[in-house]
């Protein structure tokens, strides 16, 4: 065992970690920020309801649609650290989560990532 390992056994940690990202525009490429600000703080308050907390990041994300090729916007990534007991108990509620975006958001796809592999909801 090294040294950062001996200093930290017996504190709590998460080893799962669960990120959706939230778009700001609807129909691929129109203006969406209400729509934005309503689903991070829903997803702000349902991680933290089903894993204890939850962060929000701002940052700026690129997709090639099918539909209007590159497409780049400002999107805030929902992140919640978790165990694998719990992300297990509320999979089934992240991934209706991601579809209501997706669905309301009327987008192409909406990105869900999990243990630093990312989940593309084009295919829920």
């Amino acid at each position: 065992m090294n040294t950062i390992d001996q200093k930290l056994v017996g504190i709590f940690s998460l080893s799962f970690n669960v990120k959706i990202y939230v778009p700001s525009t609807t129909e691929v490429n129109k203006e969406g920020t209400n729509l934005q600000k309503y689903f991070v703080n829903k997803g702000l308050s349902l991680f933290s309801g089903y894993f204890g907390g939850s962060t929000a990041h701002r940052a700026v994300g690129a997709w090639n649609s099918d539909k209007l090729g590159l497409v780049t916007e400002k999107i805030t990534i929902l992140e919640s650290y978790c165990s694998p007991e719990s992300l297990e108990n509320n999979i089934e509620s992240v991934l209706n989560f991601a579809r209501e975006i997706k669905s309301e958001m009327k987008q192409e796809a909406v990105s869900l990532e999990i243990n630093s592999k990312l989940y593309e909801t084009a295919f829920l």
